[in-house]
């Protein structure tokens, strides 16, 4: 993960709160779909950094108001 990414996921997780990358696993490396000329890393360098620097954060009707008040302190007080 990128930097800010690693240490927003790494603060998160001091918390208890824990994320998963988003865009994981590309299409493109799925095997029905690897061998196509589009799915080679050089023409991948966007979805390789967007998938990067996404994470996917806790969504579930259950999130107290409370818990989301703690999302959010957190997200925005990153620890580098």
């Amino acid at each position: 993960m990128a930097t800010l990414c690693g240490a927003l996921n790494h603060n998160l997780r001091q918390h208890n709160t824990y994320t998963h990358r988003y865009f994981y696993q590309r299409i493109s490396d799925l095997p029905k779909y690897r061998d196509l000329l589009s799915a080679y890393a050089s023409g991948l360098l966007v979805p390789d950094r967007m998938t990067a620097q996404t994470l996917r954060l806790p969504i579930d009707l259950a999130l107290s108001t409370q818990d989301v008040q703690r999302l959010v302190s957190a997200i925005a007080k990153p620890t580098l």
